[in-house]
């Protein structure tokens, strides 16, 4: 482990920066405090002869913790006195800002002006008109705070967002006013990505395959349809689609052929060589309208360049861990971008068991060694990123490794035809030429995509994992790096507990499972709808949807839950049903519906459901019955009149969000 660390001191400095950063979610106090804090500490561990060189070692470590800290407060303070946030009205507001990251409709917005008054802070800019990167405009709009979701288990905008410091949203039905939107380089390089953009489209006559070229060679995404975007996704072949590693490594290695043969290779042609290859990569980065994925990736690029250029040891791994920590440093919340965290794991993978991967099979046959080439090639960069894949997307492409035989090489293919027609586009028929291959090569990739989906059981959907389930996963992904670089009794034996311990975590999840019991109220804005879950199955109460009209929100929660089919509507053991009412455990339910009558009858029910607007305004006194009260849009007379009366809990199904009931309470 210690000639490990020798080689590699970055990998100890970033899973200290890592976790200062995570442990800022946990601390109180001012950034500077640990700023301060930091820098002692630091200068202890330089400065001072520690004789013990491990715990000089430590406490500097431990600096660097403690600046993760600090950086991460610092970035994450809430709205400042200067801050648009505290000078914004609850009306329109006049905003001057500048265009920054663009989106499909969307745009981040620095703002630098609003009522008359100087500020800063990002906004999240909505708008049907395109806008240029770099624009500086005029609008008026009302301004919005970002919600959390009103639902479970869905993607939470509030909090990504949040992450980026951008805590409002607005709206543009009108053009704004553009004040300077003819200058910088943001600008300039908009006009660019327009001109290739007419070239490609010259040459690509075909829908997918021009949605497909310019998503790989200019990185708007834009055109590609849903059906294409699926295809790649349940292929594991999505980030063909992202400009990201792939791509900066084609333009790489295509500056690196041609380079190598007009330069000399000497120590001024060196330098010479590797200052055109960064120019060259840096360039595209902003053509492609510098999106982070495109960001890392060159700069991951950049410092292999430097480091061979300076050095005749080559260590990847820490030349990815720097990488890392620069990323770190300029922005802490980079670490909950998935994007990152997938694109880093990737390339962690590949560089550390590609080759131990290939050399499971040893192939003679140069096609045959090609092929297995790029298998392993695919599986090493899944050996780290597949925990995050189940954490976040909650599926798996099963053959992920047969689409990448070749969507790798043809993506290569299709790259460097597509910048060979950009640079003979002026020459007629050699441009012409090329444009057909560029044709041919991104037709031949989206078919392989396209075969490939058709294969049966292509992705394994509702993989739901927890937390202490990701570690454990990402523990059994080192386990089998540690194992396959050298095999010991040892490292077996880690490998194999630390899957026994993943499936017992998966049993007690399995466990839970089957003893559950959830009364679920819906925040749908069309209709309302209620679950009722007892165990694996899951009882409608209000409507029961077709299984391929199941809204996304609903079915995710009930994939969250371990939900495997629906409840038959039959009175047993658990459950009894008659009439509206709903009996399980200890629990009463009352769904009110065209049969509801006798009010001055009625029984006491633990939760009373409304689903007729009408019928509402009839209940004068629901307090007599039940203590929980749950409807769907009720009235601001209503609500009054309600809450003056005896206590009662009142919940809209459309207002308030979700309610989760846990009737094993």
């Amino acid at each position: 482990m210690y000639p490990f660390v020798r080689k590699n001191p970055f990998v100890i400095v970033v899973i200290f920066l890592v976790s200062g950063i995570l442990l800022a979610n946990l601390v109180t106090g001012s950034a500077i405090v640990y700023y301060f804090m930091a820098m002692a500490l630091l200068l202890v561990g330089i400065v001072m002869q520690i004789q013990n060189s491990v715990i000089q070692s430590l406490v500097i470590l431990i600096s660097i913790c403690l600046f993760g800290i600090s950086r991460t407060l610092q970035q994450d303070q809430y709205p400042d006195s200067h801050h648009y946030a505290e000078w914004m009205s609850q009306g329109e507001n006049e905003c001057i800002g500048v265009v920054k990251e663009p989106g499909r409709n969307k745009y981040i917005v620095d703002v630098e002006l609003i009522n008359q008054k100087e500020v800063h802070g990002k906004l999240l800019l909505f708008s049907g008109i395109p806008l240029i990167p770099g624009d500086r405009i005029c609008f008026k709009s009302k301004f919005y705070p970002i919600q959390s979701p009103r639902n479970p288990y869905v993607f939470d905008a509030r909090r990504y967002y949040g992450h980026k410091q951008i805590w409002y949203q607005t709206y543009l039905n009108q053009a704004p006013l553009r004040l300077n939107g003819h200058g910088g380089l943001y600008v300039w390089m908009h006009h660019t990505r327009n001109n290739f953009d007419r070239i490609l489209h010259k040459h690509l006559i075909t829908e997918n395959e021009y949605a497909l070229v310019k998503a790989l060679l200019l990185g708007d995404k834009r055109e590609l349809g849903t059906e294409l975007k699926n295809a790649y996704a349940d292929t594991g072949a999505m980030h063909v689609l992202a400009v990201s590693g792939l791509h900066v490594g084609v333009l790489y290695l295509i500056l690196l052929f041609i380079l190598k043969r007009l330069i000399p290779f000497s120590g001024a042609g060196k330098v010479l060589r590797s200052i055109l290859i960064l120019s060259g990569l840096w360039f595209f980065v902003y053509l492609v309208g510098a999106p982070n994925s495109a960001w890392r990736a060159t700069l991951m690029f950049s410092l292999f360049e430097i480091g061979s250029l300076v050095s005749r040891s080559y260590y990847p791994v820490n030349t990815l861990s720097l990488a890392a920590v620069l990323l770190l440093l300029l922005d802490p919340n980079t670490l909950y971008d998935v994007g990152f965290q997938l694109s880093f794991l990737a390339v962690l993978g590949i560089v550390t068991c590609q080759r131990e991967i290939q050399g499971f099979w040893k192939i003679s046959n140069p096609v045959g060694f090609k092929v297995w080439q790029m298998i392993s090639l695919s599986i090493a960069a899944q050996v780290f990123i597949f925990p995050l894949i189940f954490y976040y997307f909650h599926q798996f492409a099963v053959y992920f490794w047969l689409s990448g035989i070749l969507a790798v090489p043809l993506a290569f293919i299709v790259i460097l035809a597509g910048v060979l027609t950009l640079l003979f586009s002026w020459f007629p028929y050699v441009g012409v030429l090329f444009g057909y291959l560029l044709l041919g090569s991104s037709y031949v990739l989206n078919a392989w995509i396209f075969a490939v989906q058709q294969l049966p059981g292509m992705v394994v959907e509702g993989i739901w994992i927890n937390g202490s389930q990701l570690a454990l996963l990402f523990i059994i992904s080192l386990g089998f790096v540690f194992l396959i670089k050298q095999v010991t009794y040892s490292r077996i034996r880690f490998f194999l507990l630390s899957i026994i311990i993943f499936l017992i975590t998966l049993n007690i999840d399995r466990w839970k499972t089957l003893r559950q019991r959830y009364l679920i109220a819906y925040s749908e804005r069309s209709d309302p709808c209620v679950d009722l879950v007892i165990g694996e199955e899951v009882y409608p109460l209000l409507r029961n949807y077709p299984n391929d009209q199941i809204p996304w929100e609903i079915k995710e929660t009930r994939d969250a839950l371990g939900i495997r089919r629906p409840g038959r509507r039959a009175t047993g053991k658990n459950l009894f049903e008659q009439r509206g009412f709903w009996a399980t455990g200890n629990y009463k339910i009352f769904l009110q519906d065209s049969l509801f009558a006798g009010l001055h009858l009625f029984p006491n029910v633990d939760y009373f459901f409304l689903n007729n607007a009408h019928e509402l305004g009839q209940i004068n006194s629901p307090q007599t019955f039940t203590k929980n009260l749950i409807g769907w849009k009720i009235t601001k007379n209503y609500r009054d009149r309600l809450m003056a009366g005896a206590p009662i809990q009142l919940h809209d199904m459309y207002w308030d969000g979700t309610l989760i009931i846990d009737l094993n309470k």
